[in-house]
């Protein structure tokens, strides 16, 4: 079952390991309280958005590892990037060399 939307409120301080491994979730919204991005939380995700925390302070080991190269990450409404990038801009948030590996190699 495919879920149209997330947002998570930010009471939601932290998410755990797997949290939306294999989901089916079209846009989520993380709360501005989560500063960590735990290993494999979207391992095998189907999202076509995710909009991360402006706070964001780090990325965990594969933590996007295999999520639906279509999926665009967002910081503060702004898009990051599209398909796997092999790290994020150097203005963004922290991450270890294998936070991202992706179904393709597309990328904006």
């Amino acid at each position: 079952m495919e879920i149209e939307s997330l947002t998570l409120p930010d009471s939601v301080t932290e998410l755990s390991p797997d949290a939306f491994r294999d989901s089916m979730i079209d846009t989520i919204y993380l709360s501005n309280s989560i500063k960590n991005i735990p290993e494999n939380c979207f391992y095998n995700a189907e999202c076509d958005y995710i909009y991360l925390p402006d706070k964001l302070e780090t990325i965990s080991d594969r933590a996007f590892y295999y999520l639906d190269w279509d999926c665009v990450l967002a910081v503060n409404g702004k898009i990051s990037y599209k398909g796997q990038p092999d790290i994020l801009p150097d203005t963004g948030p922290q991450h270890r060399r294998y936070g991202f590996h992706s179904k393709s190699s597309r990328c904006l």
